[in-house]
């Protein structure tokens, strides 16, 4: 099967998918049900976030650009060149305190109507968190409950004071599991507090 496309709209190419509307579309409609381990809204740090959820806002700006090659044997990040990568670190880190960029698409509403589009019936949630400068696990909690399609992953820190009782905290909000992100979040996955 072949594995290397030209970009993201090239996955139309595939017998499971094509394109309407300039937005791709999974056509088989014998694939699901399929739920989505592995989603994001935008998250904020030091301030509350400026995005908008609720609302649609094209074009959406993912992470993974849609003019890059894409090569499904690599890991996907190998698939971003530096300058991207770049990119995405200055949205991911300084675009919480501007407006604009590519974090002002990653929407709930963005992420539903491509759920849609992918006949996703689920998507977790995944927050990522840091001591005192952070309430994404919240966020994620709140968009659950206000869309069933979404299921809440909370984030603790391992070096979150408290850690047992912010735990407790994210489980009554309803969150399902929790995320840890070693490298993004600074820690060493054998840490003993992880």
């Amino acid at each position: 099967m072949r594995t290397v496309f030209r970009n993201y709209a090239d996955l139309a190419s595939l017998p499971y998918f094509t394109r309407e509307g300039g937005r791709l579309r999974l056509k088989d409609k014998n694939a699901g049900p399929i739920i989505d381990m592995h989603s994001h809204v935008s998250l904020a740090y030091l301030m509350p976030s400026r995005v908008e959820m609720h609302r649609i806002v094209d074009p959406v700006r993912l992470y993974l650009p849609d003019c890059c090659a894409i090569d499904f044997d690599l890991y996907q990040n190998k698939n971003i060149s530096p300058h991207d990568v770049d990119a995405i670190k200055d949205d991911y880190i300084l675009g919480n305190f501007r407006r604009g960029g590519m974090r002002e698409s990653h929407t709930a509403a963005n992420l539903l109507r491509e759920m849609e589009e992918m006949q996703i019936e689920r998507s977790t949630l995944l927050a990522i968190d840091f001591p005192l400068i952070s309430r994404n696990a919240d966020t994620a909690a709140d968009l659950a409950k206000t869309y069933p399609n979404f299921v809440a992953f909370g984030s603790v820190h391992p070096y979150t004071l408290n850690v047992e009782r912010e735990l407790d905290r994210q489980m009554a909000l309803g969150v399902r599991g929790i995320k840890l992100h070693p490298n993004v979040q600074t820690f060493r996955p054998d840490d003993r507090r992880a």
